[in-house]
């Protein structure tokens, strides 16, 4: 299952995310939405996601894009 970030917040998506990923590890909540690049490097330092070759976040102005390309590029179990 993909978690469409279409008609939703950053902070919506990365609440989500965090849950969805928390196999991962405890991943931290996103309290200022304009940070949404030092969330998204937090969730792809992780080994067993950063092993996946997952976008990195810094090559994106735009949040909605890189989360398309996340969970494009990252196996999210489902």
């Amino acid at each position: 299952m993909i978690i469409d970030p279409r008609n939703m917040t950053v902070s919506d998506w990365c609440d989500s995310m965090s849950y969805t990923l928390e196999k991962y590890g405890t991943i931290s909540r996103l309290d200022d939405p304009s940070k949404w690049q030092d969330w998204a490097l937090g969730v792809v330092s992780y080994f067993d996601i950063s092993r996946q070759n997952p976008p990195n976040p810094l090559d994106y102005t735009d949040w909605q894009d890189w989360a398309f390309a996340f969970t494009k590029a990252v196996n999210l179990g489902y």
